[in-house]
């Protein structure tokens, strides 16, 4: 699979579990790990999302415990980590309403 194409299969997951938070609002914080940001995947989707939808998409790039700790205290309405287990006790204590996968990472050990 392409990276285009894999942008785009990103894209259209973020757009899906923002469907809610998106509804009516003109901007929107999202924390997120760092390791996100410095994806580039931001610098990519973010403008479509404000050229189809309006909305800005505000990140708020920090560590994956610090914006889980964020959105607790209600500083964001979509965390984006990468600590599946984390997410899970954040849903499951009612700071969430929903967890959705949306990547995952691949490594591959190439040696003699």
């Amino acid at each position: 699979m392409t990276l285009k194409k894999t942008l785009q299969i990103i894209s259209i997951a973020l757009f899906v579990s923002l469907e809610s938070t998106l509804a009516g609002a003109d901007s929107i914080i999202v924390q997120s790990s760092t390791s996100t940001k410095n994806s580039g995947l931001y610098d990519h989707i973010l403008p479509i999302v404000k050229e189809q939808t309006g909305i800005t998409v505000n990140v708020v790039a920090v560590g994956t415990g610090q914006a889980i700790k964020n959105a607790q205290r209600c500083d964001g309405d979509v965390l984006l980590v990468h600590a599946k287990s984390s997410d899970e006790k954040f849903v499951a204590k009612g700071y969430g309403v929903k967890r959705s996968d949306l990547m995952y990472n691949d490594f591959i050990i190439v040696g003699p």
